[in-house]
């Protein structure tokens, strides 16, 4: 999600080992994603193998997130407005994960959809693909509006992130605003921040970091 080099220490030749085989073995069993993959030593073949296996397995699932996400938690799944708030959710996620303004921009209300022209999406999406999303609480609001919590994970190029980091855990409250039938994202009020956190790596991934910084 677009808004608007970790320290390290040397490791014992034993250490590189057991990272060497994170690579050429765990990497595509633990699921670990990496935002930049092209940086293990290009003459091992077999990491280089797992990095392209794993690539590939991060596009496939951002493929097939968008025919079932966002998902409900429990406490949303009850909500008389689930169903509704899942279709302008899954047209705001689909628009970014697929790079298509027009569904993204469907799920805008008006005012939004004005400070966010497609070159704004195009420059600050270009690289991101949003997954595990899933829709914590609906809340009805007294003025009709609804209040859709929701946590994801983004992932994106080094340095495109709200904190430069390739992959970010958010929480984010989107404001919806009646329209039609349905409801569209409204404007955050005034101070409104989301919450983010960078995404928690495994052992074997903070390992294969250090040693391919030399650090």
């Amino acid at each position: 999600m677009t808004t608007t080099g970790r320290p390290g220490s040397r490791w014992a030749a034993r250490t590189q080992v057991a990272a060497a085989f994170c690579v050429a073995g765990s990497l595509i069993g633990t699921g670990l994603y990496l935002g930049n993959l092209s940086y293990v030593t290009a003459s091992d073949n077999a990491a280089r193998a797992a990095v392209a296996a794993q690539k590939a397995r991060i596009k496939a699932e951002a493929a097939a997130q968008g025919a079932r996400i966002p998902t409900l938690s429990p406490a949303a799944v009850g909500s008389p407005k689930a169903s509704q708030v899942l279709d302008v959710l899954r047209k705001y996620f689909d628009g970014v994960n697929t790079k298509n303004y027009a569904e993204y921009s469907s799920s805008l209300a008006q005012v939004v959809r004005a400070a966010q022209q497609q070159p704004e999406f195009d420059a600050g999406y270009a690289t991101t693909t949003d997954s595990n999303e899933v829709i914590k609480t609906i809340t009805i609001n007294s003025d009709g509006t609804l209040t859709a919590t929701v946590s994801f994970v983004s992932r994106q190029s080094a340095g495109a992130g709200v904190d430069a980091s390739p992959c970010n855990d958010w929480t984010v409250n989107f404001y919806l605003v009646a329209q039609g039938k349905g409801y569209v994202i409204g404007p955050s009020p005034s101070g409104y921040q989301p919450t983010y956190s960078d995404c928690v790596l495994s052992t074997c991934g903070i390992a294969i970091i250090y040693l391919a910084f030399g650090v």
